[in-house]
C-alpha cells in the first residue's frame, strides 16, 4: 500500500465525515428559521399603495392620493402586535386595523383580529392575512396578482363593478423603531 493511496484514502473518510456531520445536523422541518418581532419592530410609513386592474376600462387605484399619509402608517411592535392606523382624505376621523404578526428571514406575516377584517376591503387588502416580503432590515413590500373588491374601496367610482383580478403593490419603508 502506496502512502499516496493511505492519504487519499484519510482524505476521502475525513471529507465523507465532515459532510455526514453536516447533513445530520440540518434541521429540515424548519426551512426558514424564525426571527423574534423585536428585529422588525418598527413605525413604518407607506411609499407606495396601488392597485392596478388587469381589465382595460377600469381605472387604477393609488391609495395614498386618497389617504392622509400623515395619518397612515403601520406600527410593528416587539411583543408580536401590530396596528395599521389611516384616515382617508374625506373621512373625519382615522381608523385603524390591530392584531398579530409572525415574523421569519423573509416574510413578515399580519394577522388582523376578526373584528378588524371587514376594514381589509376598503384598503384593497383581499385576504385575512398579508405576507409582507422582508426586502430588507428596513423595507417591506408585497407585489402580486389579487382579486380586491373595487367597489368597497370606493363605492363611488365603482359601484356595480365585479371584484377585479390585478396587480396589489404595496412598500412600506420603517421610519423608525418602537418596543412595547
Amino acid at each position: 500500500m502506496s502512502l499516496r493511496f493511505v492519504q487519499r484514502s484519510l482524505f476521502s473518510a475525513l471529507l465523507f465525515g465532515a459532510m455526514l456531520t453536516v447533513s445530520v445536523g440540518c434541521d429540515t422541518s424548519d426551512p426558514v428559521p424564525s426571527v423574534e418581532p423585536a428585529e422588525v419592530a418598527g413605525t413604518y410609513d407607506f411609499s407606495v399603495f396601488r392597485f392596478v386592474p388587469d381589465r382595460t376600462g377600469i381605472a387604477g387605484v393609488s391609495l395614498l392620493d386618497s389617504l392622509i399619509t400623515d395619518e397612515t402608517g403601520l406600527q410593528l411592535v416587539d411583543t408580536g402586535d401590530f396596528r395599521l392606523q389611516y384616515q382617508f382624505q374625506d373621512d373625519a376621523f382615522d381608523d385603524d386595523i390591530r392584531g398579530t404578526f409572525t415574523v421569519n428571514r423573509d416574510e413578515v406575516v399580519l394577522r388582523p383580529r376578526s373584528e378588524d377584517r371587514d376594514l381589509l376591503p376598503g384598503l384593497l387588502i383581499p385576504d385575512e392575512t398579508l405576507v409582507l416580503q422582508r426586502e430588507s432590515d428596513s423595507i417591506l413590500s408585497f407585489d402580486e396578482t389579487v382579486t380586491v373588491d373595487l367597489e368597497a374601496f370606493d363605492e363611488r367610482a365603482y359601484g356595480g363593478i365585479a371584484p377585479q383580478p390585478g396587480r396589489l403593490t404595496i412598500r412600506i419603508l420603517r421610519r423608525g423603531t418602537i418596543r412595547d
